[in-house]
């Protein structure tokens, strides 16, 4: 009996090899021409030769099929954080390995959390991809037809998954200002999205005031309960704690998210023992 492998030859099977990790750039420079000529965007990551986990990388994450797929429609670049000191500090990274994800010309679109697994990873890399071929899309569409709501929608949302708020806060506010059931109905969510954007992914001052629009139009949504959550927060960096344990109390009395109920009676058991 042949062996399997003959089998597979006989049958026309495919033979596919493990993936090739992605080719690598060391500079942004460089990286960036390339991008621009293939109109690509920048994959960039930041490591430390000292760190193991980031040695690991090419062999335990960049091989993973799906992620070696979505790679090829970036131009990659890696820097080093003890050969490329000067360059590497200018990107300000929280640790290594740091992700980020830019446009040709430089401009930071993201930065993927580097402790995803390779398919979250991919999944992640594929909506920035698709998002970059949407936005010319919504951008034409809206030059033509300015007062298009579900393109207005749809550009506000991809502006709050890349957390940029300045982009996002006036199309929201004039969006906020219409009379449009699709908004109405789209707003908890955006509102909350932008609070969330203006504190840079987490909350704070610069985003209370959306948190309290949320709050006090819509009441009864999950949305609203988020947001007392998330205000409790930003009321205790304000050193106001009776208004912090208002809107946990808030959110315990009407949370319909068991887990969220659950973390704000803890934050409450755990205030009543200080």
């Amino acid at each position: 009996m042949l062996p399997p492998i003959f089998l597979l030859l006989l049958l026309g099977g495919p033979l596919s090899a493990a993936p090739a990790p992605p080719t690598w750039h060391s500079s942004v420079a460089a990286a960036q021409e390339q991008a621009a000529q293939a109109k690509k965007l920048l994959f960039l990551e930041l490591a430390s030769a000292r760190v193991p986990a980031c040695a690991r990388r090419d062999q335990e994450v960049y091989r993973e099929a799906r992620l070696a797929r979505v790679l090829t429609a970036f131009v990659c670049v890696r820097l080093d954080a003890e050969r490329d000191r000067a360059a590497v500090a200018q990107w300000q990274p929280t640790g290594f390995p740091t992700l980020i994800v830019l446009q040709a010309d430089g401009t930071e679109i993201a930065r993927p959390l580097a402790t995803l697994a390779a398919d979250a990873l991919a999944e992640r890399l594929e909506q920035i991809r698709d998002d970059e071929r949407a936005l010319g899309e919504l951008r034409a569409k809206l030059a033509a037809t300015p007062a298009d709501v579900p393109s207005r929608l749809a550009l506000c949302r991809i502006y709050l998954r890349r957390g940029n708020a300045a982009a996002a806060r006036p199309l929201i506010d004039g969006l906020a200002a219409a009379d449009d059931a699709l908004v109405r109905q789209a707003l908890p969510s955006l509102w909350l999205g932008l609070a969330m954007a203006l504190g840079r992914g987490a909350p704070g001052p610069k985003g209370k005031e959306y948190f309290e629009r949320v709050i006090r139009e819509f009441p009864e949504s999950r949305e609203a309960e988020q947001a007392h959550f998330l205000l409790h927060m930003v009321h205790l960096m304000a050193g106001d704690r009776e208004a912090a344990a208002r809107s946990l109390e808030r959110v315990v009395e009407s949370a319909h998210d068991a887990y969220l109920r659950e973390r704000a009676e803890r934050a409450l058991r755990a205030r009543g023992n200080q």
